[in-house]
């Protein structure tokens, strides 16, 4: 019989909350249109008062009706002047003039907030006023619950007559108050202030104890059922709308605060808490069933905020979940529907998404009825990601992840005609997605479930869990397919609101399905309890749905014009999730050329389909890419681990790839900007790995002690090519995080550098035998040795730096300074090398070695001035100079000291020769310095006049204005 009570109860509360607005909203309008006749029968008939309808005549009409007819009965002028034949035409046109009717709140532009400082002034004033009246409710409300409780306490009357007795009073307390509104009105409109909120503090208390009564019969005595009393309260609620409808604000107020805080004054124990969470939301709906009328948009906000908040306090309480999520599931669905007096939301105005539009010079906000739905969503996704994170048991984790579906499927469905919702479907999808993250990452209840199935002894059989992976997947799958549907009825939309929606649920079709996949494999034990192949097919299933998606979007509508956006999306998703699968099936090697294979593919999908936002996809590739073969396995495993083929395949084959993606970018044209960056990445991508893979081969041909000079300059030309890299592909990256990234990179790889080419200079250097095992020894043949491999990959490094990326032009002479010093360092250890040997720690320098020292400075200090001439450049012209400079004291200050015999004349001679040539050169060159040059004249003498005017410029402006002086005279002189 109880489920039977409670059915009837909904049905009749469902009438009252929407049939009785509905029609009273008719009847209004119908009142509004009989007023317009009245005044359009006015202005045609100006002279025949005694036809016009007197207000008294209708003593139903209320006061508001009234004032469009006085206004109009007002201005008798202008019609009066009108000719007969004119009048015709304004009487079968009532929308010329005609009195302007209250609107509906939908129509005026939506205030940005509810409970403005104004409200709070408002609401102050009234207190100030009111203080009295209010303290009086209050003490009215109280009287009915002590008397309950007095009974209790006492044992003055059975359980029945109490429970009776404070109906009765709260039934002549709503009596009383409707007697006198119906006399004196409620707010003072009739005149009689002196009655002003009287009836709305006695209704008020008249609810409060009822609503305290019906839980007492229940709650404390259990004179009822559970479907008894919530029928019972479903009659106070509806009885407390009606009137609501007929009262002010201060009724509402009173009703809503009382009943929210009649159980915890009546107290008590109850062996069905439960139901106390549906008696909240009869406050809620209560609140907005009066609200969605009088349309004063606080009290709607103050039902919610005491419905809601009761029931959050009894689920803190520990009153349960389930009832919990279910009532609080009705809640938002009733905040979605009464405001807009619609069994399907069809909120019209504008999103949240659309607040930085402007419309007329102002900004673009929702209307109250968006911005109380979404503050019910957004409690209800917290109550469903607070419900997982609980771990009250397993049946409860899985109940939260069932609210937040049915919230985003009720927004992506069901509210699929309310273009203000449509952006509110990501609060449920994110807390979706955020609680499966959460929950595996705190090892919560079902992960704990799903491990003891793994865990398990052989011999003990447990329960099969692993159904729980594929369900949450196909969660994933069925938020993404509710997406994709409204993509496509978005895409094929008139409205252009609709339409600018289109990539957002294309975003979320692309995104809900892997994210959970993903979600699972880094926080979930997925693959360890299906196994890395299921999971895998798992991975290729996604990706095949994602495929079948992107093909549909493709012959879908395109109303907004940005299909190719929409179908990219969904082609990414697909080629992650293939590349997922890879990682999980393959090898090392094959993963690296997997990979390399897909950005090919890639390209030749953007030339097929003109997809240019795949650029992006193809920079996040190629930096997979980049990763594996430098760092992770990279460089170590290539030398160490792995046989040498195996090693080649992966680093040629993936070089070969990346190469012939670069090829086919170039014939995929336009200028788009991910295009630019993903062609830019792939090439950059390409000259790395190259670096990367001759390093490689260099340190497997040679030994494989890895600090020594040879080994540390390479693993500094790897860090100085990295940063060279991440400058090239800086231009592209107009994201500013990624920019953040990339500098962060290049910093890195800056410290990394500078700590490699410090080991090199010190404990690895080949002049010291600091390690003591022989590692400093020089390596190879001469002149292509191991000195050669430790420096002049670096000099050349620091010159193309210079050359090709550095601006600012200090820096760029510091750096060609750096590459000077690491080719000058090769040059003196390879001298040293070839007069000493392979050892070049051993003490002590030769006289051969110095005569060698000699004569190379002397051939670079020549050299050098003779491309500075060639450039006709002053600055290298003095460094060739100080070169010279630099040889002759060493000759005087080494040579002479260290030279014996034969060789130390030879060195003077040969020094003395070669400066008495230099001297010749240098004069043959100040002859022919000024026939051109890239910067500038040398210090050779020029013809006396050409200096001149160079030195005095005051002639030449003093020249300019006499010219045009003399120019009119000369043809007066002709003529």
């Amino acid at each position: 019989m109880e489920p039977l009570l409670i059915v009837l109860a909904i049905a009749f509360f469902g009438l009252v909350v929407i049939g009785v607005p509905v029609a009273l909203i008719r009847i209004g309008s119908l009142q509004r249109q009989i007023t317009q006749l009245r005044a359009d029968m006015t202005r045609v008939a100006p002279h025949a008062p005694a036809e016009t309808p007197k207000p008294e005549a209708d003593g139903a009409a209320e006061p508001e009706d009234t004032q469009p007819q006085e206004a109009s009965a007002a201005r008798p002028a202008r019609p009066a002047a009108t000719p007969a034949s004119e009048v015709a035409p304004v009487a079968s046109t009532p929308a010329a003039n005609p009195p302007v009717p209250p609107q509906r709140e939908d129509s005026e532009p939506p205030k940005a907030f509810v409970f403005t400082q104004n409200r709070f002034d408002e609401l102050a004033a009234w207190l100030k006023e009111n203080w009295v009246l209010a303290i009086a409710a209050a003490s009215l409300a109280f009287a009915g619950l002590f008397m309950v409780q007095y009974g209790v306490e006492h044992g003055v009357l059975t359980p029945f007559w109490r429970v009776m007795a404070a109906l009765g009073f709260g039934a002549v307390l709503v009596a009383g108050g409707e007697a006198l509104r119906r006399r004196h009105g409620d707010d003072g409109a009739d005149g009689d202030h002196d009655m002003r909120y009287l009836p709305s503090a006695l209704s008020g208390a008249g609810i409060i104890v009822l609503f305290a009564a019906v839980l007492a019969a229940r709650h404390l005595y259990e004179m009822i059922g559970p479907g008894t009393s919530l029928a019972g309260l479903c009659v106070v609620a509806a009885l407390a709308i009606v009137i609501g409808w007929f009262y002010g604000p201060a009724l509402a107020a009173i009703g809503i605060v009382g009943a929210g805080a009649a159980p915890f004054v009546v107290g008590g124990a109850s062996d069905a808490p439960w139901l106390f969470y549906y008696y909240f939301l009869l406050i809620a709906v209560m609140a907005l069933g009066i609200d969605t009328v009088k349309r004063w948009a606080w009290i709607s906000v103050l039902g919610l905020f005491v419905g809601l908040g009761g029931m959050w306090l009894l689920y803190l309480g520990g009153a349960g979940t389930l009832h919990f999520a279910f009532a609080l599931l009705l809640g938002t669905l009733a905040a979605l529907t009464i405001p807009v007096r619609s069994l399907v939301p069809d909120h019209g105005d504008a999103a949240f998404w659309q607040m930085r539009a402007k419309a007329g010079g102002k900004a673009k906000l929702p209307g109250f009825p968006t911005r109380l739905a979404g503050g019910a969503i957004l409690n209800a996704s917290v109550a469903g990601l607070l419900i997982v994170m609980a771990n009250a048991g397993i049946a409860e984790v899985w109940l939260g992840f069932g609210l937040l579906l049915v919230l985003a499927a009720a927004l992506l469905l069901w509210a699929s005609g309310a273009s203000a919702l449509q952006d509110q479907a990501v609060l449920p999808a994110g807390a979706f997605l955020l609680a499966l993250c959460l929950h595996g990452m705190e090892r919560g209840l079902l992960v704990r479930e799903l491990m003891r199935g793994v865990t398990a002894e052989p011999d003990i059989t447990m329960p099969q869990t692993q159904w729980g992976l594929y369900v949450l997947v196909a969660m994933g799958v069925l938020l993404s397919l509710m997406a994709f549907w409204r993509m496509a009825r978005a895409a094929g939309a008139q409205s252009g609101t609709e339409a600018q929606a289109a990539v957002g649920f294309a975003l979320g079709a692309a995104i809900l399905a892997p994210g959970v996949f993903f979600i699972l494999e880094f926080t979930w034990p997925a693959v360890r309890v299906l196994g890395t192949y299921p999971w895998a097919l798992t991975a290729m299933a996604l990706a095949a749905l994602m495929t079948l998606l992107a093909e549909r979007a493709a012959r879908g509508g395109d109303a907004d014009g940005r299909r190719k956006l929409r179908v990219a999306l969904l082609a990414i998703a697909a080629l992650t999730l293939i590349a997922m699968a890879l990682f999980l099936l393959l090898t090392k090697t094959a993963l690296s050329l997997a990979l390399a294979a897909m950005i090919v593919l890639i390209v030749l999908i953007d030339r097929k389909f003109d997809l240019p936002v795949l650029g992006g996809f193809i920079q996040i590739g190629v930096a997979v890419i980049t990763y594996r073969l430098v760092l992770d396995p990279g460089f170590f495993w290539a030398v160490d681990h792995d046989s040498a083929f195996e090693v080649f395949v992966a680093y040629a084959g993936v070089i070969a790839l990346l190469a012939g993606a670069w090829w086919l970018y170039g014939g995929a044209g336009g200028k788009h900007p991910l295009r630019l960056g993903g062609r830019l990445a792939v090439e950059s991508a390409v000259w790395l790995i190259a670096l990367v893979g001759a390093a490689v081969a260099l340190v497997r041909i040679f030994e494989d002690d890895i600090v020594t000079h040879w080994g540390l300059g390479l693993l500094a030309l790897i860090a100085g090519a990295s940063i060279l890299v991440q400058a090239h592909r800086l231009p592209a990256s107009r994201w500013l995080p990624v920019r953040v990234i990339r500098f962060a990179l290049m910093g890195l790889s800056g410290l990394a550098m500078v700590l490699l080419l410090g080991m090199q200079a010190s404990i690895a250097s080949p002049l010291v035998n600091f390690l003591s095992t022989g590692s400093n020894l020089v390596l190879g043949p001469p002149l292509l040795d191991s000195l050669a491999l430790a420096y002049l990959p670096l000099a050349m490094l620091f010159a193309f730096a210079a050359k090709r990326f550095v601006p600012d032009r200090r820096l760029g002479y510091a750096l060609y300074a750096l590459s000077g010093l690491y080719a000058v360092t090769y040059l003196v250890f390879e001298v040293r090398r070839l007069v000493r040997g392979r050892d070049l720690s051993v003490p002590g320098v030769t006289d051969a070695e110095l005569y060698v020292y000699t004569v190379l400075m002397l051939v670079a200090s020549v050299g050098l001035l003779l491309y500075a001439y060639l450039r006709r450049s002053t600055l290298l012209r003095k460094i060739a100079m100080a070169g010279v400079a630099l040889t002759i004291a060493k000759v005087f200050l080494v040579d002479m000291s260290g030279l014996a015999g034969l060789t130390r004349v030879f060195s003077f001679m040969g020094l003395g020769l070669s400066l008495l040539g230099l001297v010749w050169l240098n004069r043959k060159l100040d002859a022919g310095w000024g026939d051109g040059g890239d910067d500038g004249a040398g210090p050779a003498p020029a013809p006396g006049p050409e200096p001149e005017p160079e030195t005095g410029p005051d002639p030449e402006p003093s020249d300019a204005p006499e010219k045009p002086k003399a120019r009119p005279v000369r043809p007066a002189k002709d003529d």
